[in-house]
């Protein structure tokens, strides 16, 4: 079917066609065809002639069943809806594989630029503010999971990154919360757009790792604490830290462990983690703070209980800045 539908119009009779359908099966239908097609390697060149074209259309059919997913809706009415939202974004997901694709979606060079990136981030914050999963009943995953997934490609992107590292608006604040999130989609997003944000980085590195004051003279405040909230999703409760290894260490880290802390055991979401560190290892500073806090006795354990090639390669590079000496500068992967 999708062979055939790629020698026709297909696609730009469904753009047309999606913001003028104000029923929410069709709706539905026809995000479910362009999702379809989108994967499909035979429509490439369609879906990159008209990038643009289907950010806008897709961005305003998501912005406008966010809205409605926030009133008075009936069960059936609002499971549309978020099939709906859910739709958009795997949609978005799947388009922004590409660096134009990327620059489409952050309007970039246009007199809006980052208002749709901005939206996205709206989204997903009061969504998952809200708490609980609206469909956990059904045993679905949450509908703005791939939100998540389009704002780490979108971090990709030099505007995207600027609007995450904004001070001021604290969105790295929100995505840190976000980085202990039950569904596990929307954990992978948000890390992945972290970890994105510092790649060749070195401004503002100490004041989101540390949240030192010293390293903040606009006197905005509190950001998060990066090398302390990345760790938390390291440390497990199974084996207690020595009173050794708690001298000096992040309280919370101390707290989790004695506490019944739940570690991540997916070893891809596990490498995020350990990558984000080793680009925040680029500042000395941060090194220096990173072995006062016992980055290194999590990793310690961390080795001992995952079994994964890649996270022990991660898991060695970073043990080796932490315990060696700062004459050579860090490479990351």
């Amino acid at each position: 079917g999708i062979s055939a539908l790629a020698r026709t119009n297909a696609i730009p009779l469904l753009l047309k066609l999606l913001p003028e359908s104000s029923d929410q099966e069709k709706t539905a239908k026809i995000l479910a065809a362009l999702v379809n097609l989108f994967a499909s390697e035979q429509c490439t060149a369609a879906v990159r002639e008209r990038e643009g074209k289907i950010c806008g259309c897709v961005m305003g059919v998501l912005s406008e069943s966010a809205k409605a997913a926030r009133g008075p809706l009936s069960q059936h009415d609002a499971n549309k809806t978020w099939t709906i939202i859910e739709l958009c974004a795997m949609l978005l997901t799947n388009l922004t594989q590409t660096e134009s694709a990327v620059d489409a979606l952050l309007q970039k060079g246009e007199s809006v630029e980052g208002f749709y990136v901005c939206q996205l981030l709206d989204i997903l914050i009061q969504e998952t503010n809200k708490g609980d999963n609206p469909r956990k009943a059904k045993g679905q995953g949450h509908p703005i999971a791939h939100v998540a997934s389009v704002i780490m490609n979108v971090s990709q992107g030099e505007i995207g990154q600027h609007l995450i590292l904004d001070k001021k608006r604290n969105i790295m604040g929100h995505l840190c919360k976000l980085s202990s999130h039950p569904d596990d989609t929307i954990r992978r997003g948000v890390l992945g757009a972290i970890k994105n944000c510092f790649y060749g980085k070195q401004s503002d590195i100490l004041y989101f790792a540390t949240n030192d004051p010293k390293y903040n003279p606009d006197g905005i405040p509190s950001g998060p604490r990066l090398g302390v909230e990345l760790g938390k999703l390291l440390v497990a409760s199974e084996k207690k830290f020595s009173e050794s290894d708690k001298e000096g260490m992040a309280e919370e880290w101390v707290a989790l462990n004695a506490g019944g802390g739940k570690a991540e055991v997916d070893v891809s979401t596990i490498a995020l983690i350990l990558e984000t560190y080793l680009l925040l290892c680029i500042s000395r500073p941060v090194r220096e703070y990173f072995r006062a806090i016992q980055l290194y006795i999590l990793l310690r354990d961390l080795d001992l209980r995952v079994d994964d090639e890649r996270v022990t390669e991660l898991v060695c590079e970073l043990v080796d800045f932490l315990v060696g000496k700062d004459e050579k500068p860090v490479q990351t992967s």
